[in-house]
């Protein structure tokens, strides 16, 4: 069964559940930027479109990925803990066209800056 079934890339969903996120500093962490300025930090990456991707190889994600126009790739390494929760009991998650998941750093749910 395809847990990603019906959910198309770069279009955000509201992902309903009670987590947090922690991403440890001075670490890499992948980011998809919208064209709003609004930070998706890579959860999850999967081998199932692309084999060949691996933990090491996510910092040229960039050059496999064709997100709309405005959207961007980018490389953070968080200087403190990134810490990514759900303050609504929800958060607004998207996947790539890999099916790599993204989540959303608004609405109170992420410490990320730039």
């Amino acid at each position: 069964m395809d847990f990603q079934a019906g959910l198309e890339a770069y279009k955000p969903l509201q992902s309903h559940r009670k987590s947090m996120f922690i991403f440890e500093k001075n670490k890499p962490v992948f980011i998809l930027e919208d064209t709003q300025g609004t930070p998706w930090v890579m959860q999850a990456y999967f081998k199932i479109t692309d084999p060949a991707l691996t933990y090491d190889s996510l910092k040229d994600l960039g050059s496999k990925l064709k997100p709309p126009g405005g959207w961007k790739f980018r490389v953070a390494v968080p200087k403190k803990n990134l810490m990514i929760s759900t303050p609504e009991d929800y958060n607004w998650i998207i996947r790539d066209e890999l099916g790599n998941i993204y989540d959303a750093c608004k609405a109170r749910a992420c410490n990320f800056k730039s």
